[in-house]
């Protein structure tokens, strides 16, 4: 798969840039998809059987879910063999995953998030069922529960909804549970608190004080709790109804961030710039969002491309999320840094065109004079 790639870089070593590179997209994906999920695990995983290695050989050869995929940022782990088997299980066991296109786009990001196992909440042997996972949200979606932008939710975002520790019976639980007391933030037009202004409202700020073995989400509400109990229910309460968040650290403070029309915002807590989550800072997060937010073909020809050359087809290591700097030893990986910085000054260019445009005059059926 990666002999084409290399002749087309080849050919742009010896150009003089004023033409435009073609590669072959299908062999560059399938090249990533192989080098990220490592010849050896998928080759053990499709050793299982002629259903697994079916699997995998379906993946490869589906340039659309491919594309999927390299959008939705690969496979938890390079995990590639579970996420494709829970892919393959929602679909038998779901009618509605094939006929409506948010669904879709969420059975595969249950797939590729939880492909490594995801604990439960204060239960560590316990791990989330990416199946069950989807199956809840396909209720709750076709039930009409959750927020009427869930349908506009890219895959990427979905994997930010999906990860949710809670269990299935706990999601359902917040929903109910908000509805039924404040109805009102459900209804919020602010979407900066829609939701998650529950944290101020029903999670006491104090020690907190956990009832029973494992810790629940509703323990959170009886019992309190500050910037860590806080900051999880906050993404929890959002999650429940279909809204993608990023949890964040920052210096002795746990917070969150979350998705709104405007663009993502971090509440609860200072701005991006103090924020961290695993190996990765607020401000490389909030980048990535701004340059996704243009849309995914100019997201996927302007940057999955050159990731996917310098990390695949060159070898090069991934750049640092945590300092957001280009790195003279990962050329490609830099030069899709760079285009990640274009995409959203564009991004951002246009939001701000939106803000500035005169609303729209409004006739009122009355004879001016």
């Amino acid at each position: 798969a990666a002999r084409p790639i290399l002749q087309s870089l080849h050919v742009l070593e010896e150009s003089d840039l004023d033409g435009t590179l073609e590669i072959d997209t299908t062999s560059l994906m399938q090249c990533f998809v192989l080098t990220h999920g490592t010849p050896r695990d998928m080759g053990q995983f499709a050793n299982r059987g002629r259903d697994q290695a079916a699997l995998l050989d379906n993946l490869l050869n589906d340039s659309n879910l491919l594309r999927q995929v390299v959008l939705a940022s690969g496979a938890r782990g390079g995990k590639y063999g579970p996420a494709m088997q829970s892919y393959d299980d929602i679909s038998k066991q779901s009618n509605a995953m094939a006929k409506c296109d948010i669904l879709q786009r969420f059975a595969l990001a249950c797939s590729l998030e939880l492909a490594v196992p995801l604990a439960e909440f204060d239960t560590p042997h316990v791990f989330v069922d990416p199946v069950r996972r989807y199956l809840h949200y396909e209720r709750a979606y076709l039930d009409g529960e959750l927020d009427p932008t869930f349908v506009d939710r890219t895959t990427w975002e979905c994997r930010m909804i999906g990860n949710c520790d809670a269990t299935e019976e706990q999601l359902g639980w917040g929903r109910t549970m908000l509805r039924n007391y404040q109805p009102s933030q459900v209804l919020l037009e602010d979407y900066n608190w829609r939701y998650c202004r529950a944290v101020r409202t029903e999670v006491g700020y104090r020690n907190p004080e956990w009832t029973d073995s494992p810790r629940t989400y509703q323990q959170i509400i009886s019992g309190g709790g500050k910037c860590g109990p806080r900051a999880w229910f906050g993404r929890f309460i959002c999650k429940t109804f279909g809204i993608p968040t990023w949890g964040a650290r920052q210096p002795g403070h746990a917070m969150m961030h979350h998705w709104a029309p405007n663009g993502w915002i971090p509440v609860l807590g200072a701005d991006w710039s103090y924020s961290w989550w695993e190996d990765r800072c607020g401000l490389d997060f909030l980048l990535e969002t701004q340059a996704r937010d243009v849309g995914e073909d100019s997201y996927f020809d302007s940057v999955c491309c050159l990731e996917m050359i310098g990390r695949a087809v060159m070898g090069e290591s991934r750049l640092d999320a945590m300092v957001v700097l280009p790195s003279p030893s990962s050329f490609w990986c830099s030069l899709a840094l760079m285009a990640k910085h274009i995409l959203a000054k564009k991004s951002l260019a246009t939001r701000a065109a939106a803000a500035a445009a005169p609303l729209p005059s409004i006739s009122c059926g009355v004879n001016e004079p």
